[in-house]
């Protein structure tokens, strides 16, 4: 997934592998200022949103596309804004396709004026894809109203276990506990 835009594409540093932009040239992998790694992405302004998206296929264990319908997802992401002179609004967006049709979306505006600047934060999205999702679109965006560039970094896209899932782990946890006092040496 690159989700630190550490890989380059094919077309040059500018180019984190796996992203695009769905109007020009309005993002662009950066090394200026990075979370982790060297490298994060940068969303310009244009007085219009600007996202910057990947395609996350949800397959099974041979590459085959599945119906991801009630699944629990965490969708996360950081940003970070360096600029006071301009106000400033990041947004991380998943939107849920199957059969070439978009059959929900999620968002969160996590990154505003109140903010402090120079300091990354994190947005978070938690979402039961709908019924016949086999693709999340996951976009960064930066909707300001003026200039000034939003800084994205180190996104996410998470399967969150169901209860049952967890109650099994908890069960296995316990016996291999109690397993574990009964053959102490004393």
């Amino acid at each position: 997934m690159n989700p630190g835009f550490e890989t380059e594409d094919k077309n040059g540093v500018d180019d984190a592998k796996y992203w695009f932009d769905d109007d020009g040239i309005k993002g662009q992998r950066t090394d200026s200022v990075s979370m982790t790694g060297d490298w994060a992405m940068e969303v310009f302004d244009s007085g219009t949103w600007i996202p910057v998206s990947q395609w996350v296929d949800i397959t099974d264990g041979e590459g085959n596309l599945i119906d991801a319908g009630g699944m629990e997802f965490e969708i996360s992401a950081w940003a970070l804004y360096t600029d006071p002179d301009f106000s400033r609004t990041g947004i991380l967006k998943a939107e849920f396709w199957g059969s070439g049709s978009k059959l929900g979306q999620e968002d969160t505006w996590f990154l505003n004026n109140n903010d402090p600047i120079d300091t990354w934060k994190q947005g978070v999205i938690n979402a039961t894809a709908p019924s016949g999702t086999n693709k999340i679109k996951l976009q960064f965006m930066n909707g300001t109203s003026g200039s000034g560039s939003i800084y994205f970094d180190d996104g996410n896209v998470s399967v969150v276990p169901e209860p049952a899932t967890f109650a099994v782990l908890g069960i296995g946890a316990l016996f291999m506990r109690r397993k574990k006092q009964n053959y102490q040496i004393r």
